[in-house]
Protein backbone atom coordinates (compact mmCIF):
# COMPACT_ATOMS: atom_id res chain seq x y z
CA UNK A 1 0.00 0.00 0.00
CA UNK A 2 1.48 3.33 -1.14
CA UNK A 3 2.04 6.16 1.31
CA UNK A 4 -0.10 9.31 0.89
CA UNK A 5 1.69 12.60 0.07
CA UNK A 6 1.52 15.89 1.89
CA UNK A 7 -1.49 18.01 0.87
CA UNK A 8 0.72 21.13 0.48
CA UNK A 9 1.31 21.48 -3.23
CA UNK A 10 4.91 22.47 -2.88
CA UNK A 11 5.75 19.41 -0.72
CA UNK A 12 6.19 15.88 -2.02
CA UNK A 13 6.88 14.09 1.31
CA UNK A 14 4.70 11.32 2.57
CA UNK A 15 2.42 11.51 5.63
CA UNK A 16 2.94 9.37 8.70
CA UNK A 17 -0.59 8.03 9.28
CA UNK A 18 -3.64 7.56 7.16
CA UNK A 19 -5.53 10.20 9.14
CA UNK A 20 -2.96 12.90 8.56
CA UNK A 21 -2.94 15.04 5.38
CA UNK A 22 0.37 16.81 6.02
CA UNK A 23 3.86 15.64 6.55
CA UNK A 24 4.34 18.05 9.43
CA UNK A 25 2.45 20.43 11.60
CA UNK A 26 4.31 23.33 10.02
CA UNK A 27 2.94 22.45 6.54
CA UNK A 28 -0.55 22.17 8.00
CA UNK A 29 -0.25 25.73 9.29
CA UNK A 30 1.11 26.97 5.96
CA UNK A 31 -1.80 25.40 4.12
CA UNK A 32 -4.27 26.88 6.60
CA UNK A 33 -2.84 30.37 6.22
CA UNK A 34 -3.03 30.08 2.42
CA UNK A 35 -6.63 28.94 2.53
CA UNK A 36 -7.53 31.85 4.81
CA UNK A 37 -5.85 34.35 2.51
CA UNK A 38 -7.75 32.94 -0.44
CA UNK A 39 -11.05 33.29 1.41
CA UNK A 40 -10.46 36.99 2.27
CA UNK A 41 -9.17 37.92 -1.24
CA UNK A 42 -11.54 40.53 -2.75
CA UNK A 43 -13.52 39.64 -5.83
CA UNK A 44 -12.27 41.24 -9.10
CA UNK A 45 -13.98 44.54 -10.10
CA UNK A 46 -15.69 44.01 -13.48
CA UNK A 47 -15.38 47.74 -14.37
CA UNK A 48 -11.62 47.80 -13.80
CA UNK A 49 -11.31 44.64 -15.80
CA UNK A 50 -13.10 46.24 -18.76
CA UNK A 51 -10.91 49.38 -18.50
CA UNK A 52 -7.79 47.28 -18.48
CA UNK A 53 -9.02 45.28 -21.41
CA UNK A 54 -9.78 48.49 -23.35
CA UNK A 55 -6.34 49.87 -22.48
CA UNK A 56 -4.67 46.76 -23.79
CA UNK A 57 -6.75 46.93 -26.96
CA UNK A 58 -5.87 50.60 -27.62
CA UNK A 59 -2.23 49.93 -26.92
CA UNK A 60 -2.29 47.09 -29.39
CA UNK A 61 -3.99 49.28 -32.02
CA UNK A 62 -1.46 52.09 -31.47
CA UNK A 63 1.40 49.67 -31.89
CA UNK A 64 -0.21 48.31 -35.04
CA UNK A 65 -0.67 51.84 -36.46
CA UNK A 66 2.91 52.80 -35.59
CA UNK A 67 4.25 49.71 -37.28
CA UNK A 68 2.11 50.43 -40.35
CA UNK A 69 3.38 54.04 -40.57
CA UNK A 70 6.95 52.91 -40.15
CA UNK A 71 6.43 50.41 -42.92
CA UNK A 72 4.99 53.08 -45.21
CA UNK A 73 7.82 55.50 -44.39
CA UNK A 74 10.39 52.86 -45.09
CA UNK A 75 8.70 52.01 -48.37
CA UNK A 76 8.65 55.69 -49.35
CA UNK A 77 12.27 56.12 -48.34
CA UNK A 78 13.22 53.13 -50.42
CA UNK A 79 11.27 54.63 -53.33
CA UNK A 80 13.17 57.93 -52.99
CA UNK A 81 16.48 56.17 -52.71
CA UNK A 82 15.66 54.14 -55.78
CA UNK A 83 14.66 57.22 -57.76
CA UNK A 84 17.88 59.03 -56.79
CA UNK A 85 19.97 56.01 -57.66
CA UNK A 86 18.24 55.70 -61.03
CA UNK A 87 18.88 59.41 -61.70
CA UNK A 88 22.48 59.36 -60.65
CA UNK A 89 23.36 56.11 -62.36
CA UNK A 90 23.53 57.60 -65.91
CA UNK A 91 24.89 60.96 -64.65
CA UNK A 92 28.50 61.83 -65.27
CA UNK A 93 30.30 64.86 -63.92
CA UNK A 94 30.90 67.70 -66.37
CA UNK A 95 34.46 67.93 -67.48
CA UNK A 96 36.27 71.06 -66.41
CA UNK A 97 38.05 72.76 -69.26
CA UNK A 98 40.33 75.80 -69.04
CA UNK A 99 38.94 79.11 -70.27
CA UNK A 100 40.35 80.22 -73.57
CA UNK A 101 43.05 82.72 -72.83
CA UNK A 102 43.47 83.80 -76.41
CA UNK A 103 46.20 86.13 -77.43
CA UNK A 104 47.93 88.36 -74.95
CA UNK A 105 46.49 91.32 -76.86
CA UNK A 106 42.70 91.78 -77.02
CA UNK A 107 41.48 94.10 -79.76
CA UNK A 108 38.43 96.22 -78.93
CA UNK A 109 36.64 99.14 -80.57
CA UNK A 110 35.25 102.23 -78.89
CA UNK A 111 32.25 104.38 -79.70
CA UNK A 112 32.16 107.76 -77.97
CA UNK A 113 29.18 110.09 -78.08
CA UNK A 114 29.62 113.84 -77.61
CA UNK A 115 26.60 116.11 -77.48
CA UNK A 116 25.03 119.00 -75.61
CA UNK A 117 28.22 120.83 -74.66
CA UNK A 118 26.47 124.19 -75.05
CA UNK A 119 29.72 126.09 -75.43
CA UNK A 120 29.15 129.72 -74.51
CA UNK A 121 26.28 129.09 -72.12
CA UNK A 122 26.52 131.18 -68.98
CA UNK A 123 24.47 130.24 -65.93
CA UNK A 124 25.23 132.64 -63.06
CA UNK A 125 25.25 130.95 -59.68
CA UNK A 126 22.68 133.38 -58.29
CA UNK A 127 20.12 132.24 -60.90
CA UNK A 128 20.29 128.65 -59.59
CA UNK A 129 19.96 129.59 -55.93
CA UNK A 130 23.67 129.03 -55.33
CA UNK A 131 23.47 125.43 -56.52
CA UNK A 132 25.47 125.54 -59.75
CA UNK A 133 27.08 127.80 -62.31
CA UNK A 134 28.37 127.35 -65.86
CA UNK A 135 30.67 129.40 -68.09
CA UNK A 136 33.22 128.91 -70.85
CA UNK A 137 36.10 128.27 -68.43
CA UNK A 138 34.18 125.44 -66.78
CA UNK A 139 33.32 123.93 -70.18
CA UNK A 140 37.02 123.83 -71.09
CA UNK A 141 37.87 122.12 -67.82
CA UNK A 142 35.04 119.64 -68.40
CA UNK A 143 36.50 118.64 -71.78
CA UNK A 144 39.84 118.10 -70.03
CA UNK A 145 38.13 115.87 -67.48
CA UNK A 146 36.48 113.84 -70.26
CA UNK A 147 39.90 113.19 -71.76
CA UNK A 148 41.39 112.29 -68.39
CA UNK A 149 38.56 109.78 -67.91
CA UNK A 150 39.26 108.22 -71.30
CA UNK A 151 42.95 108.00 -70.43
CA UNK A 152 42.17 106.27 -67.14
CA UNK A 153 39.86 103.77 -68.84
CA UNK A 154 42.54 103.01 -71.42
CA UNK A 155 45.17 102.55 -68.71
CA UNK A 156 42.93 100.24 -66.67
CA UNK A 157 42.24 98.06 -69.71
CA UNK A 158 45.66 96.40 -69.67
CA UNK A 159 46.06 93.86 -72.45
CA UNK A 160 43.53 95.63 -74.66
CA UNK A 161 44.25 97.57 -77.81
CA UNK A 162 41.78 100.08 -79.20
CA UNK A 163 42.21 100.05 -82.97
CA UNK A 164 39.03 101.82 -84.10
CA UNK A 165 37.02 104.65 -82.59
CA UNK A 166 33.62 105.88 -83.71
CA UNK A 167 33.17 109.47 -82.52
CA UNK A 168 29.53 110.58 -82.76
CA UNK A 169 29.08 114.34 -82.40
CA UNK A 170 25.32 114.68 -82.05
CA UNK A 171 24.61 118.39 -81.91
CA UNK A 172 24.24 121.30 -79.50
CA UNK A 173 27.99 121.78 -79.28
CA UNK A 174 27.25 125.52 -79.11
CA UNK A 175 24.58 127.28 -77.06
CA UNK A 176 23.46 129.70 -79.80
CA UNK A 177 22.26 133.26 -79.20
CA UNK A 178 19.03 133.82 -81.11
CA UNK A 179 16.68 130.98 -80.17
CA UNK A 180 14.67 133.30 -77.89
CA UNK A 181 15.15 136.82 -76.50
CA UNK A 182 16.01 135.59 -72.99
CA UNK A 183 18.95 133.61 -74.40
CA UNK A 184 20.98 136.80 -74.81
CA UNK A 185 21.17 137.02 -71.01
CA UNK A 186 22.33 133.39 -70.75
CA UNK A 187 25.41 133.44 -73.00
CA UNK A 188 28.96 134.55 -72.38
CA UNK A 189 30.02 135.06 -76.02
CA UNK A 190 28.06 135.40 -79.30
CA UNK A 191 27.46 132.33 -81.39
CA UNK A 192 30.18 133.03 -83.97
CA UNK A 193 32.76 132.91 -81.17
CA UNK A 194 31.00 129.90 -79.68
CA UNK A 195 31.53 128.17 -83.03
CA UNK A 196 35.27 128.85 -82.97
CA UNK A 197 35.51 127.66 -79.35
CA UNK A 198 33.49 124.55 -80.15
CA UNK A 199 35.67 123.72 -83.15
CA UNK A 200 38.82 124.28 -81.09
CA UNK A 201 37.63 122.02 -78.24
CA UNK A 202 36.55 119.25 -80.65
CA UNK A 203 39.87 119.46 -82.51
CA UNK A 204 41.70 119.24 -79.19
CA UNK A 205 39.56 116.22 -78.23
CA UNK A 206 40.23 114.41 -81.52
CA UNK A 207 43.97 115.14 -81.47
CA UNK A 208 44.20 113.73 -77.95
CA UNK A 209 42.39 110.54 -79.00
CA UNK A 210 44.89 110.11 -81.82
CA UNK A 211 47.67 109.77 -79.23
CA UNK A 212 46.24 106.46 -77.97
CA UNK A 213 48.79 103.70 -78.73
CA UNK A 214 47.64 101.29 -81.44
CA UNK A 215 44.79 103.43 -82.76
CA UNK A 216 44.43 102.88 -86.51
CA UNK A 217 41.18 104.59 -87.48
CA UNK A 218 38.97 107.37 -86.10
CA UNK A 219 35.57 107.90 -87.73
CA UNK A 220 33.93 111.23 -86.89
CA UNK A 221 30.18 111.49 -87.55
CA UNK A 222 28.64 114.99 -87.26
CA UNK A 223 24.94 115.89 -87.02
CA UNK A 224 23.32 119.10 -85.83
CA UNK A 225 21.08 120.01 -82.92
CA UNK A 226 18.40 122.58 -82.26
CA UNK A 227 20.80 124.96 -80.49
CA UNK A 228 23.06 124.88 -83.55
CA UNK A 229 20.54 126.51 -85.90
CA UNK A 230 21.30 129.98 -87.25
CA UNK A 231 17.82 131.50 -86.96
CA UNK A 232 15.15 131.92 -84.32
CA UNK A 233 12.59 129.71 -86.04
CA UNK A 234 13.32 125.99 -86.16
CA UNK A 235 13.11 123.96 -89.32
CA UNK A 236 12.58 120.22 -89.67
CA UNK A 237 13.74 118.17 -86.66
CA UNK A 238 14.38 121.46 -84.84
CA UNK A 239 17.38 122.27 -87.06
CA UNK A 240 17.94 125.11 -89.54
CA UNK A 241 14.91 127.01 -90.79
CA UNK A 242 15.92 126.90 -94.46
CA UNK A 243 17.94 123.68 -94.60
CA UNK A 244 19.39 120.91 -92.44
CA UNK A 245 22.85 122.40 -93.00
CA UNK A 246 21.71 125.86 -91.87
CA UNK A 247 23.43 125.18 -88.55
CA UNK A 248 26.68 126.06 -86.85
CA UNK A 249 27.20 122.33 -86.31
CA UNK A 250 27.56 121.83 -90.07
CA UNK A 251 30.06 124.70 -90.16
CA UNK A 252 32.10 123.05 -87.37
CA UNK A 253 31.97 119.76 -89.28
CA UNK A 254 33.27 121.42 -92.44
CA UNK A 255 36.14 122.96 -90.45
CA UNK A 256 36.97 119.56 -88.93
CA UNK A 257 37.01 117.97 -92.39
CA UNK A 258 39.58 120.48 -93.58
CA UNK A 259 41.54 120.39 -90.33
CA UNK A 260 42.13 116.63 -90.45
CA UNK A 261 42.19 115.94 -94.18
CA UNK A 262 45.93 115.23 -94.04
CA UNK A 263 45.63 112.58 -91.32
CA UNK A 264 44.75 109.29 -93.04
CA UNK A 265 43.49 107.80 -89.78
CA UNK A 266 40.67 110.35 -89.52
CA UNK A 267 37.52 110.37 -91.61
CA UNK A 268 34.97 113.12 -90.95
CA UNK A 269 31.41 112.68 -92.24
CA UNK A 270 29.45 115.93 -92.04
CA UNK A 271 25.84 114.82 -92.47
CA UNK A 272 23.49 117.11 -94.40
CA UNK A 273 20.38 115.67 -92.80
CA UNK A 274 19.09 115.44 -89.24
CA UNK A 275 20.44 111.91 -88.72
CA UNK A 276 23.34 109.70 -89.74
CA UNK A 277 24.13 106.00 -89.80
CA UNK A 278 27.27 103.90 -89.74
CA UNK A 279 28.22 100.23 -89.57
CA UNK A 280 30.85 99.88 -86.88
CA UNK A 281 32.21 96.97 -84.80
CA UNK A 282 29.80 94.62 -86.55
CA UNK A 283 26.78 96.69 -85.48
CA UNK A 284 24.45 99.01 -87.40
CA UNK A 285 24.31 102.41 -85.73
CA UNK A 286 21.91 105.29 -86.28
CA UNK A 287 22.21 108.64 -84.51
CA UNK A 288 20.50 112.00 -84.31
CA UNK A 289 20.34 114.85 -81.85
CA UNK A 290 16.78 114.04 -80.80
CA UNK A 291 15.12 117.46 -80.95
CA UNK A 292 12.64 116.06 -83.47
CA UNK A 293 11.36 113.35 -81.11
CA UNK A 294 7.73 114.14 -80.36
CA UNK A 295 7.08 114.43 -76.65
CA UNK A 296 3.86 112.72 -75.72
CA UNK A 297 2.64 110.24 -73.14
CA UNK A 298 4.74 107.48 -71.64
CA UNK A 299 7.39 109.69 -70.10
CA UNK A 300 8.93 110.13 -66.70
CA UNK A 301 10.90 113.03 -65.27
CA UNK A 302 10.72 114.89 -68.58
CA UNK A 303 12.10 111.91 -70.54
CA UNK A 304 9.61 110.60 -73.16
CA UNK A 305 10.68 106.95 -73.06
CA UNK A 306 7.92 105.55 -75.32
CA UNK A 307 8.43 108.21 -78.03
CA UNK A 308 12.17 107.51 -77.87
CA UNK A 309 11.60 103.78 -78.46
CA UNK A 310 9.12 104.53 -81.25
CA UNK A 311 11.64 106.84 -82.94
CA UNK A 312 14.36 104.21 -82.80
CA UNK A 313 12.01 101.55 -84.19
CA UNK A 314 11.03 103.83 -87.07
CA UNK A 315 14.68 104.44 -87.84
CA UNK A 316 15.09 100.66 -87.96
CA UNK A 317 12.12 100.30 -90.32
CA UNK A 318 13.39 103.11 -92.52
CA UNK A 319 16.93 101.72 -92.78
CA UNK A 320 16.06 98.03 -92.84
CA UNK A 321 17.44 97.26 -89.41
CA UNK A 322 19.30 99.04 -86.61
CA UNK A 323 21.31 97.53 -83.75
CA UNK A 324 22.12 100.67 -81.75
CA UNK A 325 20.36 104.04 -81.77
CA UNK A 326 22.06 107.08 -80.23
CA UNK A 327 20.24 110.21 -79.03
CA UNK A 328 21.20 113.40 -77.25
CA UNK A 329 19.10 116.49 -76.47
CA UNK A 330 17.55 115.40 -73.16
CA UNK A 331 20.69 115.92 -71.05
CA UNK A 332 19.98 112.61 -69.31
CA UNK A 333 21.93 109.38 -69.81
CA UNK A 334 19.80 106.27 -70.30
CA UNK A 335 19.76 102.88 -72.01
CA UNK A 336 16.63 101.22 -73.40
CA UNK A 337 16.00 97.97 -75.29
CA UNK A 338 15.58 97.98 -79.05
CA UNK A 339 14.04 94.79 -80.36
CA UNK A 340 15.56 91.49 -79.30
CA UNK A 341 19.24 92.41 -79.13
CA UNK A 342 19.46 96.13 -79.87
CA UNK A 343 19.98 99.10 -77.58
CA UNK A 344 19.04 102.74 -77.39
CA UNK A 345 21.69 104.91 -75.76
CA UNK A 346 20.90 108.40 -74.50
CA UNK A 347 23.71 110.84 -73.77
CA UNK A 348 24.17 113.31 -70.97
CA UNK A 349 25.37 116.91 -71.20
CA UNK A 350 28.14 119.13 -69.88
CA UNK A 351 25.93 121.73 -68.14
CA UNK A 352 24.50 120.18 -64.99
CA UNK A 353 21.44 122.39 -65.27
CA UNK A 354 20.13 125.61 -66.79
CA UNK A 355 17.62 128.20 -65.66
CA UNK A 356 15.07 126.55 -68.00
CA UNK A 357 15.74 123.00 -66.78
CA UNK A 358 15.78 124.01 -63.16
CA UNK A 359 12.54 126.01 -63.40
CA UNK A 360 10.68 123.36 -65.38
CA UNK A 361 12.01 120.04 -64.08
CA UNK A 362 13.69 121.01 -60.77
CA UNK A 363 16.67 118.84 -61.63
CA UNK A 364 20.44 118.97 -61.55
CA UNK A 365 22.39 116.11 -63.09
CA UNK A 366 25.98 115.00 -63.06
CA UNK A 367 27.64 116.16 -66.30
CA UNK A 368 28.71 113.21 -68.41
CA UNK A 369 29.17 111.78 -71.89
CA UNK A 370 29.21 108.15 -73.02
CA UNK A 371 31.82 105.57 -74.08
CA UNK A 372 30.84 102.10 -75.29
CA UNK A 373 33.34 99.26 -75.73
CA UNK A 374 32.82 96.57 -78.37
CA UNK A 375 34.47 93.17 -78.41
CA UNK A 376 34.77 91.85 -81.95
CA UNK A 377 33.28 88.46 -81.08
CA UNK A 378 30.96 89.26 -78.18
CA UNK A 379 29.59 92.70 -79.03
CA UNK A 380 29.01 95.36 -76.37
CA UNK A 381 31.08 94.51 -73.30
CA UNK A 382 31.01 97.82 -71.45
CA UNK A 383 29.08 101.08 -71.29
CA UNK A 384 31.15 103.65 -69.43
CA UNK A 385 30.01 107.10 -68.34
CA UNK A 386 32.63 109.81 -68.83
CA UNK A 387 32.06 112.10 -65.87
CA UNK A 388 32.77 115.79 -66.29
CA UNK A 389 31.65 117.37 -63.03
CA UNK A 390 33.62 120.54 -62.26
CA UNK A 391 32.80 122.74 -59.26
CA UNK A 392 29.61 120.74 -58.84
CA UNK A 393 28.40 120.66 -55.24
CA UNK A 394 27.39 117.38 -53.67
CA UNK A 395 23.77 116.81 -52.79
CA UNK A 396 22.91 118.59 -49.56
CA UNK A 397 25.83 121.02 -49.52
CA UNK A 398 23.45 123.91 -50.09
CA UNK A 399 22.08 123.31 -46.58
CA UNK A 400 25.54 123.34 -45.03
CA UNK A 401 26.27 126.76 -46.49
CA UNK A 402 22.93 128.32 -45.56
Amino acid sequence: MSQAQCALDSCHKGVRTSRSKYCSDEHRKVFARGAYAERIKPAPDPVNAEVEEERLRLEKNELTRTLRELSRGEAKRQEYVGAIERSLKPFTMSKIFPLHKGDEETVVDWAIMLSDWHVGQMTPIETTGGVYHQDLAITRRQVDKLLYAIGDIFTEAKGKTVKNILLIIAGDIVEGDSMRPAQLRQIEIPVVKQTIEGFDLLSYFIKTLLTLPGLEKLDVEMVGGNHDRTTTKPGLAGLGETDYVDTFAWLIGAMLERGFEQDKRVKVTNWETFFGFKEFAGKRHVFEHGAGITRGGGGYGGIPFYPIINTAQRHSQMLGGVDIAWFGHLHTPYTLPLGQEGRIIGNGALPATTAFVQSRYKTIRQPEQTLVEFHRKIGITNIRPLYADVDLPKAGEVWEES
